[in-house]
């Protein structure tokens, strides 16, 4: 969904975006890290206002990102509901970084290079920076045998215990217990 510029006023105006809307899932589903095609709840809000050449956008995003954990490789969903405030501006001069600082003082400002503001874009970049660098299913995950692949969540196979065994680091397992 895109906003004419022309469109926005100094008075703020809002919109409400619901699960509805399929662009908002495509732009939702653009940080899906497996395809899990099952309904996805999703809403949004945003608020809009034109303030002296800068055009503010400022919102929330409430979803549920889809997942591949980092340990154990299994899909896993996860809820999110980021809050942005973004300013953007059509002029290059109020977007050019100028000796480490903006030309707007302490704000970035991004410069947009059309008449029109793509919602999609803003809905999938903000819930992009919500995917974490190394995605856990659960925190004490204890991810996949080195040996055979097994999904240690699930149980313990042989490997792990074989392994230990002919370690040379096997004598020092209880010494952090024994001190601590």
């Amino acid at each position: 969904m895109k906003i004419h510029l022309g469109e926005l006023s100094e008075h703020e105006s809002t919109l409400d975006i619901g699960a509805d809307h399929a662009w908002a899932l495509d732009a939702a589903a653009r940080t899906d890290e497996h395809s899990d095609k099952s309904p996805r709840g999703f809403s949004a809000t945003f608020s809009f206002r034109k303030v002296d050449g800068l055009i503010t956008v400022a919102g929330s995003i409430h979803t549920v990102l889809r997942l591949l954990c980092s340990r154990c490789t299994l899909a896993f969903e996860q809820a999110t509901s980021p809050s942005f405030s973004m300013l953007y501006s059509r002029d290059p001069d109020l977007t050019r970084k100028e000796s480490g600082r903006s030309a707007s003082a302490d704000a970035d400002v991004c410069l947009l290079g059309s008449d029109e503001l793509d919602l999609a874009e803003i809905v999938a970049e903000q819930l992009q920076l919500q995917v974490p660098c190394q995605p856990l299913c659960r925190s004490d995950c204890k991810g996949l045998c080195q040996s055979c692949g097994a999904n240690l969540n699930e149980a313990a196979c042989a490997c792990d215990r074989r392994a230990r065994a002919k370690s040379p680091f096997a004598s020092l397992a209880g010494y952090g217990a024994a001190k601590g």
